[in-house]
């Protein structure tokens, strides 16, 4: 909107809006700036219809509260939890210039192909980081993920994370089916109350296949991809790319164990792993375009 010759500038709390980055099924996400230091922040905030309902809030404090208890490289950490002049809750996050994993694997796999061997151990560091500090994220998939013009990646998203350990889940009880169905582990699945980090394991797994295959592990209508990660057959994603090696093959299958008992105990363990092994038989080359 112009006043006479100027752009009349809109605020959330001491940030004005720059331009709109997405909007999903109940926030909008924002690049906004700090207009008395320049510090420019992704700003997080509920649509107009959701401002007042009090889960929605939660999840935006929850997003704070376990960000605010991370320090890692590989993840995007909250800056500022607050209200606006109206009294509606925001959140200000750090800045990263780059796209979700989702959104560079619907460019073509060739063009994130060559990219992997550099992006899967950040992801690993990323959730092994967020596992020390005693949180399980479980919402781990492709969209959760940044990556940049020089491979950096950064872990986004901490709504629906959980602290994990005995005392934890006593004092939660049973935690609410939770989780993006297309990488949720058969314990979210149940909501077992004794939930943990290789949950995480399990989705990553998910998301490896889809960045080596391009389609999600399991497909199908929403009970019927519940059921197959309940009871189905773990895929071999060789089936799908057959340049990928078998031991990573093998990894995945792993990762993707029904029981979490036969998966990896830790990331630091899949990492390990990881480093001892190729990814693929003839190494992706980068597009020439």
């Amino acid at each position: 909107m112009n006043s006479g010759n100027k752009l009349t500038k809109s605020f959330v709390g001491s940030y004005c809006l720059v331009k709109l980055i997405n909007t999903g099924q109940s926030c909008q996400l924002w690049q906004a700036q700090n207009p008395h230091t320049g510090q420019l922040v992704a700003l997080k905030r509920l649509l107009p219809e959701r401002r007042r309902v009090a889960e929605e809030i939660e999840l935006l404090k929850n997003e704070y509260a376990v960000g605010s208890k991370l320090n890692s490289r590989f993840c995007i950490l909250p800056i500022e939890f607050s209200t606006d002049s109206r009294g509606d809750p925001f959140l200000a996050l750090e800045w990263f210039t780059g796209v979700s994993l989702k959104t560079q694997l619907e460019s073509g796999m060739k063009h994130l192909g060559w990219r992997l061997p550099d992006v899967i151990p950040q992801m690993v560091l990323a959730l092994s980081d967020m596992h020390k500090k005693g949180y399980v994220h479980r919402d781990v998939k492709p969209s959760n993920f940044m990556l940049n013009a020089d491979n950096d990646v950064r872990l986004i998203d901490f709504a629906i994370a959980l602290k994990t350990g005995f005392f934890a889940s006593m004092f939660r009880g049973k935690p609410k089916i939770q989780g993006t169905r297309s990488y949720m582990s058969p314990e979210q699945i149940r909501a077992l109350p004794s939930l943990d980090t290789r949950a995480d394991m399990y989705s990553l797994g998910c998301t490896f296949f889809e960045l080596l295959s391009g389609r999600p592990p399991y497909v199908g209508g929403r009970d019927e991809v519940l059921q197959l990660h309940l009871t189905g057959p773990i895929p071999n994603v060789i089936e799908q790319n057959g340049n990928v090696s078998k031991p990573f093959n093998d990894v995945i299958r792993k990762m993707m164990s029904k029981n979490p008992d036969n998966r990896f105990k830790s990331m630091s363990e899949l990492l390990e792993t990881l480093n001892k092994i190729k990814f693929f038989i003839h190494t992706p080359l980068k597009p020439l375009e």
